[in-house]
């Protein structure tokens, strides 16, 4: 009984361990974030949006000694660029990918080890599509700060 107990209890951890989420709810100028976070539990969430950027800003806690973001990143633009950063403590982690248009999207998956004494962790996604100078440009943008248990 001890065991089946336990084991609930580590399926239930892990289910509030990892959030997956779409992002927007409809595509905003074709672009769109299906992502899963690990290592944070979600306090709460804002979406913002101003004339040029639709941004989702999430607030969580540091739960884990790792914290990791994998997903996908939808864009129909011709020439899209995605910029994946996660940070915790000093260390930081960062790559820029092409959306290729013959596919539409591109995987993403970033981990990094959270330090003992880290004051917390910091995720940005960012879908900027390339508007060949017409100054046009809508980008889309997650970004997940969170703060260790206290």
């Amino acid at each position: 009984m001890k065991r089946i107990m336990g084991a609930i209890a580590l399926l239930l951890m892990g289910s509030l361990a990892a959030r997956a989420d779409v992002f927007p709810d409809q595509p905003y100028y074709g672009m769109q974030i299906d992502y899963k976070i690990e290592g944070i539990v979600p306090t709460g969430f804002d979406d913002r949006e101003t004339p040029r950027t639709v941004t989702r800003l999430l607030e969580g806690l540091l739960i884990a000694n790792k914290v990791r973001i994998s997903g996908l990143a939808y864009s129909v633009e011709e020439k899209a660029e995605l910029t994946v950063t996660i940070s915790a403590g000093r260390d930081m982690k960062k790559d820029s990918f092409t959306i290729k248009p013959n596919l539409g999207r591109q995987e993403f998956a970033f981990e990094i080890d959270v330090p003992e004494k880290a004051r917390g962790s910091h995720i940005s996604v960012l879908i900027n599509p390339d508007d060949r100078g017409k100054n046009l440009v809508k980008a889309l943008r997650l970004d997940v700060t969170a703060v260790p248990k206290r």
